[in-house]
């Protein structure tokens, strides 16, 4: 059955007063969800605002936009996100990715690994989020991750876990989210380098992209959420104007 259209909303606030204000101004517009960036660059982090957005209102839900794995051992990360998902009664939804951006990492001294790398450990951590969220023994003996008898706590409202979302704009990150998410991000290619290839955003390459979902996801394409960014909105009353402009 098809997914019905919702929207989401990006949240740049950086007060308390301000953050209060932007949620509830998403809720009373109808958004559907409000969401966090995890760069060292983003104004709040994004655990406790989302939080923090939850409080102030009642419908509204509140995501990661996405968490960023190498920040994160996925152990943590599965306690963590259950308990936003227990302490907002189930408006979580969790978007995750391998990491990309070079000043994330040279900031912090992590080490920006080759792509393959990361989407390596990616695709090892989403395995171990998922047994976490199970709440019962949960083993795994990954290359980059290991755990034994873990039992996640607390356990997530949602069942069997919050909405995952996962995304990008390469074929085997999008052929993991397929197999994986929930949501699926159709977004831009990142670079080795640590920036984003901005051709990777037309329509053809967008096509492409969920072309390649589609063939990946077979008769499951239908279950499947698709999320697309809106980088920029132009209110013009000469539509072709601002298209040629753009």
């Amino acid at each position: 059955m098809p997914h019905s259209f919702r929207f989401a909303t990006h949240s740049y606030a950086s007060t308390r007063a301000g953050l209060i204000n932007e949620a509830r101004k998403a809720e009373d517009q109808g958004y559907s969800t409000l969401v966090f960036a995890d760069h060292l660059s983003a104004p709040l982090a994004l655990i406790p605002a989302m939080v923090a957005a939850a409080e102030v209102t009642t419908t509204l839900r509140v995501g990661s936009y996405v968490f960023g794995n190498d920040f994160r051992h996925p152990v943590q990360l599965a306690r963590e996100a259950a308990t936003v998902d227990l302490l907002t009664d189930g408006r979580l939804e969790v978007g995750i990715g391998a990491g990309w951006m070079a000043a994330d990492y040279s900031q912090s001294g992590l080490t920006l690994d080759a792509p393959r790398v990361r989407v390596d450990r990616l695709d090892e951590a989403i395995q171990v989020l998922k047994g976490a969220w199970r709440g019962e023994p949960f083993n795994f003996d990954g290359q980059h991750y290991q755990t034994r008898d873990l039992v996640g706590k607390p356990s997530p409202v949602q069942r069997p876990h919050p909405p995952l979302m996962i995304g990008g704009g390469s074929k085997r990150m999008l052929s993991i989210a397929v197999r994986e998410a929930d949501i699926i991000s159709v977004n831009a290619r990142t670079t080795a380098a640590g920036g984003l290839d901005f051709a990777s955003l037309t329509a053809e390459a967008t096509d492409q992209k969920i072309a390649w979902v589609r063939e990946a996801a077979g008769e499951r394409f239908d279950e499947i959420e698709m999320n697309l960014v809106c980088v920029a909105v132009t209110i013009t009353d000469d539509r072709r104007r601002a298209a040629e402009e753009g």
